[in-house]
């Protein structure tokens, strides 16, 4: 059965990846400090990297006391460090989403 001519579906081409000429043709369009910022945000995400993969395996080492493949400690410890990271990151942006940045940032202004 064929959907109609007008149903909306776009139906892809053997061999092709419509995603990919999608993603680039929308980032083509872009205005340049779009394109900028989301560079950006990429090399930032790219430069956090290590510094995340190094937290993890200190929480395993220096907090917990374990030795990589010795026992449970380090096991342990690298999953608090992942655990705590990833709540780090969703409550911060739950607390953005619910309560705005200014409630964010509310422990560090002074009330008046």
């Amino acid at each position: 059965m064929e959907p109609p001519e007008n149903s909306g579906h776009v139906v892809a081409k053997k061999g092709k990846i419509p995603v990919l000429g999608d993603l680039f043709g929308a980032l083509k369009d872009l205005p340049r400090p779009m394109r900028i910022l989301l560079l950006v945000t990429c090399l930032n995400w790219i430069a956090w990297f290590p510094f995340l993969l190094f937290d993890i395996d200190w929480m395993g080492k220096k907090v917990y006391g374990g030795k990589v493949g010795e026992g449970k400690l380090y096991n342990h410890g690298v999953r608090a460090g992942a655990l705590e990271l990833m709540l780090s990151g969703v409550l911060g942006v739950g607390v953005v989403a619910v309560g705005g940045e200014r409630e964010m940032r509310g422990c560090l202004e002074k009330k008046e």
